[in-house]
């Protein structure tokens, strides 16, 4: 932990059941930032825990594991900064022009 080196403005997110933790749902991620999450079985040590910036839980009614909670974090935040840009029409990649446009349209926005 005393040997972590972030890029520049790069906050720490934590993904924790701790009272200091906001509901996903309610959070506004950062556009830049770093997700810690806990082990399997166990929790991010205090120190940890003090590193970070943020800290949000996933609202559920069961346990989930570490790999679930990641993915929902970073969907969350997917939707969070904007999603996606629409499919391809055709089979294959993407519309190089509609992935400019989308691009484009993300950074005026932010």
């Amino acid at each position: 932990e005393r040997d972590l080196r972030l890029p520049e403005n790069c906050p720490l997110v934590g993904v924790e059941l701790c009272p200091r933790a906001v509901e996903l749902p309610s959070f506004r991620h950062p556009k830049q930032c770093a997700y810690i999450l806990g082990p399997e079985h166990g929790s991010l040590s205090p120190s940890m825990q003090n590193l970070c910036r943020h800290i949000v839980k996933i609202p559920t009614k069961f346990c989930i594991n570490v790999s679930l909670a990641a993915a929902l974090t970073l969907y969350d935040r997917s939707l969070c900064l904007g999603g996606y840009p629409k499919r391809p029409l055709m089979p294959g990649g993407p519309d190089l022009a509609e992935m400019q446009k989308w691009k484009l349209a993300r950074t005026r926005r932010d």
